[in-house]
């Protein structure tokens, strides 16, 4: 039989080398390394997206049902009633009792986790879904429907609520930091849906729409909000720049008092906010218009802060207006 060399024996049997396992052991580090700041990177990230995602989620679920429930507003099978706005007024968040006061000029800063910028928020309230319930041919059943916001489940967060007929409240969507809304209207009621419209930028051309809210808490509009005519409610119509476009704004106070029932269309905005702040290094430092209102107001600093916060707005053509 071949003898093998024992000198090629021990030299096989050796292994590796310190230094070779040190640089392996490096090598490794580094890999595992890179696939955790991965992994953390996408970890933070899928939280944002989750908190955002949840965000635009409760946003169209509230508005499609505010949606609903505000085109079915004076729905009757005899055509004899008006649009059923019966409340826009602002009431505090705290008791739900009436604050006819301005807006505080101060903005409380959010604490983790509230969502509370204002002592108080406007409140839509209106009839809805006349219906012939005993086949008469009468229209006989409605319902009060009311949003507002309000702490309905007592989580330490703002909440917008939907009661009907004075019941209990369903929740909408959590997280409030603010609820608005701006209304179109037509001065000379006629039966027919139609808006008033401002002077034409260019002769023979429609004006834009007057949007108005009331900002004095007796539920009749009195301030044009679009000051600038452009149609759009922006925080350039908060001409001086104290976060509350009013009667002091470029629009002014109306020539009068318009009642509720020549209001021909709504404007609606909801801003809400996250549950948690993003792990990512994101800081809001962005101003939102809600309303009448800037928020925060242009002459203070922003958020500054790692909630998420989004706003989505949805204009609504009340077509059952009727002519009493």
């Amino acid at each position: 039989m071949r003898k093998r060399n024992p000198l090629i024996l021990i030299k096989n049997d050796q292994g590796f080398t310190l230094v070779e396992l040190m640089i392996t052991m490096a090598i490794t580090a580094v890999i595992l390394l890179s696939v955790y700041a991965a992994y953390s990177i996408q970890s933070k990230s899928y939280s944002t997206q989750r908190e955002v995602a949840k965000i635009q989620q409760d946003l169209r679920g509230a508005l499609y049902m505010m949606e609903f429930d505000v085109l079915n507003a004076g729905r009757d099978p005899n055509l004899s009633n008006r649009y059923g706005l019966t409340d826009i007024r602002s009431y505090d968040y705290h008791t739900g009792s009436l604050d006819n006061t301005m807006l505080p000029a101060a903005f409380v800063r959010p604490v983790e986790p509230s969502t509370i910028c204002f002592a108080s928020f406007p409140v839509l309230e209106f009839t809805s879904l006349r219906t012939d319930t005993n086949n008469d041919n009468i229209g006989d059943a409605q319902m009060t429907i009311r949003y507002q916001v309000y702490d309905f489940n007592n989580d330490g967060r703002l909440d917008l609520g939907r009661r009907v007929n004075g019941g209990a409240p369903d929740l909408v969507a959590e997280g409030v930091v603010a609820v608005g809304y701006a209304f179109a209207y037509n001065p000379n009621p006629d039966g027919h849906y139609k808006m008033d419209r401002t002077a034409p930028a260019i002769p023979g051309t429609l004006g834009n729409v007057i949007w108005a809210a009331d900002t004095n808490g007796d539920s009749l509009l009195d301030t044009n909000i679009d000051g600038t005519g452009d149609g759009e409610i922006t925080a350039a119509d908060d001409t001086d720049g104290n976060g509350v476009i009013d009667s002091l704004d470029l629009g002014g106070p109306l020539a009068s008092s318009v009642d509720l029932r020549n209001i021909v269309a709504v404007r609606i905005w909801l801003l809400l906010q996250s549950e948690r702040p993003s792990p990512e290094n994101v800081i809001d430092r962005n101003y939102y218009v809600v309303g009448n209102r800037i928020i925060p107001p242009p002459n203070q600093a922003p958020f500054n802060d790692r909630y998420q916060r989004r706003v989505e707005t949805v204009t609504l053509a009340l077509r059952n207006f009727k002519k009493s």
